[in-house]
């Protein structure tokens, strides 16, 4: 009887402490042909992101997120590929 009731008690600690994980931000972006809305976005740092992109317009969009102190520059090259997630 001791065992089980140490089983259990373990399960419960165990699952006690695997929380919800932590708050996400949602942003949401709309392109229509060249233009993005919004503009710029913060979100705070360390936090989960969820973005939803939608094109309402006749040209087809890239939607690139650099790391934090990346310029993109004029052009996006190969050598680009470890600035992005």
């Amino acid at each position: 009887m001791n065992k089980i009731l140490f089983v259990l008690l373990g399960l419960t600690l165990f699952l006690s402490a695997c929380g919800a994980g932590g708050p996400t931000t949602t942003i949401n972006i709309t392109m229509t042909d060249f233009m993005f809305e919004p503009k710029e976005f913060t979100v705070p740092a360390g936090q989960e992101i969820t973005v939803n992109a939608t094109n309402n317009g006749a040209v087809l969009h890239e939607f690139v997120i650099f790391k934090f102190g990346t310029d993109a520059g004029e052009k996006f090259g190969d050598e680009d590929e470890e600035n992005i997630f």
